[in-house]
C-alpha cells in the first residue's frame, strides 16, 4: 500500500537526506515542500498550494534561515518556525495525517550541567529556541486529531551541510583561520550523523505511541568538546589548527539518547571519527 508522505524544508541539510532516503521506496508518494517548488512558509495560505488532499505522515522540518538575525529577521522566525507550524498542523487535521514529526532543538532546555533527558526542565532563552519551543507546544496540543512527535536534535552534522558548528569549524581550519575555544577545550557536545538522524526518523514514522504523543532527544554517543573535534579535524585533513582560549567557561551542549535508542533500536551509531571522515571525503569529492 502507497503512503503519502510530507516534508516541509526538503531541500534543507535533514529534509534532503531523509527525503532521498525514503525517494527509493516505491511505496511513497513523496511530497517535497521547499522555496524551490514554490512555498513559501512565511505567507499565510501556503498550504493551499500542496498538490494532495490525503496525507499519512507530514515530516515538518522547515524552518527560518534568518534566526541569527535579531530583530530584523523576528517576523520571518515567527512566521515560518510558528505560524506556518500552525497552518500545517491545521492542514493536516482536514486532511487525514495519521502522525505529524516535528524538527525541533535541544536549544529548548534550561540549563546544561549535565545530559539533558526529555525530563529535563526547558527554558528557552533566544528568539530561535523560544519560537521551536512554541511550536513544540501548538503540535502537542494537536494530539487529540493524529499522533505527534516532537525531535530535540543535538549537534547534528554531515556532508554537504552548510553553517553549522561542524561544517564551521572545518572551514576554520582548513582556511587556516584561528579557533577560539571557552575555558579550556570550548563547547560539548553529543554531535550525531545525518545517517543516525535519517534512520531515527525512518522508525519514528511507524513507532507504536502511547497517548498519540511523544517527545524526544536525537544526539549521537560520545562527548565531544570542540578541541577534541578539531583535533580530529586536524588529524584527518593533516591541517594544523590555531586556536586561543577565552575567559569565557566552557558550555555543555549534551543530549542524552537513551529513550531514542530503545526505541529506535539504533544500538551501534556512527562514531564521530568515522562519520567526519566521511564528512570531509564526500565534501572534498563534491567540491
Amino acid at each position: 500500500m502507497v503512503q503519502s508522505v510530507i516534508i516541509t524544508g526538503s531541500s534543507g541539510f535533514l529534509g534532503r537526506n531523509l527525503a532521498s532516503r525514503l525517494a527509493e521506496s516505491q511505496q511513497t508518494e513523496l511530497i517535497q515542500v521547499n522555496r524551490e517548488n514554490g512555498f513559501d512558509l512565511s505567507v499565510e495560505g501556503w498550504t493551499r498550494k500542496i498538490p494532495i488532499t490525503q496525507a499519512n505522515i507530514v515530516f515538518h522540518f522547515a524552518q527560518s534561515n534568518r534566526r541569527r538575525d535579531f530583530p530584523e529577521g523576528a517576523e520571518d522566525v515567527f512566521r515560518v518556525n510558528i505560524a506556518s507550524t500552525f497552518e500545517l498542523l491545521e492542514w493536516s487535521r482536514k486532511h487525514g495525517v495519521k502522525r505529524f514529526i516535528f524538527a525541533s532543538t535541544g536549544n529548548v532546555y534550561k540549563n546544561y550541567s549535565e545530559k539533558m533527558t526529555e525530563d529535563s526542565a526547558c527554558a528557552p532563552d533566544t528568539l530561535y529556541s523560544t519560537s521551536k519551543f512554541s511550536a513544540e507546544k501548538i503540535v502537542e496540543s494537536y494530539s487529540d486529531f493524529f499522533e505527534v512527535i516532537n525531535t530535540r536534535i543535538f549537534g547534528l552534522y554531515g556532508p554537504g551541510q552548510k553553517d553549522n558548528l561542524v561544517s564551521n569549524i572545518t572551514k576554520l581550519i582548513e582556511e587556516g583561520h584561528e579557533i577560539k575555544l571557552d575555558g579550556d577545550k570550548g563547547l560539548s557536545l553529543t554531535p550525531l550523523f545525518i545517517e543516525d538522524a535519517v534512520e531515527a526518523f525512518i522508525k519514528l514514522s511507524h513507532l507504536p505511541l502511547k497517548n498519540n504523543k511523544l517527545t524526544l532527544n536525537l544526539a549521537g554517543d560520545e562527548v565531544l568538546s570542540l578541541l577534541e573535534i578539531s583535533k580530529l579535524i586536524s588529524e584527518i585533513t593533516q591541517k594544523k589548527f590555531k586556536f586561543t582560549k577565552t575567559k569565557k567557561t566552557s558550555k555543555l551542549f549534551l543530549g542524552d539518547n537513551k529513550l531514542m535508542k530503545n526505541l529506535t533500536g539504533q544500538k551501534n551509531l556512527v562514531s564521530f571519527k568515522d562519520g567526519i571522515r566521511k564528512t570531509l571525503l564526500e565534501n572534498l569529492l563534491n567540491h
